[in-house]
């Protein structure tokens, strides 16, 4: 899975070999000040299976109509994306009547 993520951070502290580490390409950006923007790709392993993580963030892939979760493996200290496999649907809560939804466009 390709990411693309876009910060306005300083860089102070962050090696390139640490980014290198994770198979990212970074591009950046001078801004005014002491900013900078960054653009980060990062190509995630998706595995079928691993050990317990800190789940980051949940995205959606609209291409794969799943939700995707961003995690990071304390073990190896790698980032992971895991696609949905439970069959999950996405659901709406609303105290608006079925039948005043089904009629909004």
């Amino acid at each position: 899975m390709l990411i693309s993520i876009k910060l306005v951070t300083s860089l102070e502290g962050l090696q390139k070999s640490e980014v290198e580490s994770q198979d990212a390409e970074v591009e950046e950006e001078e801004r005014e000040g002491e900013e900078e923007e960054v653009a980060v790709s990062l190509r995630l392993p998706t595995p079928s299976e691993l050990s317990e993580s800190v789940l980051l963030t949940v995205l959606y892939d609209g291409a794969e109509g799943k939700a995707v979760a961003i995690l990071y493996n304390k073990e190896d200290k790698k980032v992971y994306a895991w696609y949905d496999n439970t069959n999950h649907h996405p659901y709406l809560l609303t105290d608006i009547p079925i039948d005043k939804l089904k009629s909004l466009p």
